[in-house]
């Protein structure tokens, strides 16, 4: 399954390929080091670290096409990392993590491929 759509970053840069390359060269570098983060920040039940990061990770996501697949979850973990209950942040996170490490190779992918 592919989880990538270009279509956005296409519509951000007017199709300008080399700022493309950089927007895609940055979110390979930047989201394992952001899931990283949450991650440590979920552990740590550091609630107010893992809203922060949940939130920049919807910008960091949303240029690769993957807002509808990760928006709600990332949303999720913002409000549950509010609320009384922050029970269903690991499950959401799961998946955060497991899309974005798909992504991550689908986008080295493309870039080895020029």
């Amino acid at each position: 399954m592919s989880y990538v759509n270009l279509n956005y970053l296409h519509e951000l840069s007017g199709n300008d390929k080399d700022f493309e390359k950089i927007m895609m060269e940055q979110f390979v570098q930047q989201t394992p080091s952001e899931i990283a983060s949450l991650h440590a920040a979920i552990e740590a039940k550091d609630w107010l670290s893992a809203k922060k990061v949940a939130h920049s990770l919807k910008s960091t996501v949303s240029y690769m096409g993957l807002a509808d697949e990760l928006h709600p979850p990332l949303q999720d973990i913002e409000k549950a990392a509010v609320s009384d209950d922050p029970s269903s942040i690991p499950v959401k996170f799961a998946h955060v993590k497991q899309v974005s490490e798909e992504a991550v190779k689908e986008i080295e992918s493309m870039l080895q491929a020029g």
